[in-house]
């Protein structure tokens, strides 16, 4: 009668390790990807890293992310500009 027992026990703790061997395989995820926002950045109103710059500003034709202040530019990279061409032409009037 013993025999039954210590079988069925036998049985359960190698289901019970097979188990718990299979959930020991897998690691906690530590971190999950998420994209960046621009929408959510202007609705929350937040800023660089440095804090004096907006994260993103919200204009006429979108919303526009702040340059990344953390790495130098590069000598191929342009300041922002229009795409339409404007001359750059300062001519003061004469009534100041």
């Amino acid at each position: 009668m013993k025999t039954p027992r210590i079988r069925a026990a036998l049985s359960s703790l190698a289901v019970a390790a097979s188990i718990s061997i299979a959930a020991d395989a897998y690691g906690p995820v530590l971190h999950e990807f998420i994209p960046p926002d621009d929408n959510e950045d202007v609705a929350l109103a937040l800023t660089t890293a440095e804090g004096d710059l907006p994260a993103a500003i919200e204009t006429r034709s979108g919303v526009v992310r702040a340059p990344d202040t953390q790495r130098p530019p590069s000598a191929g990279e342009a300041a922002y500009r229009d795409s339409r061409s404007i001359p750059s032409l300062f001519r003061p009037d004469r009534d100041t």
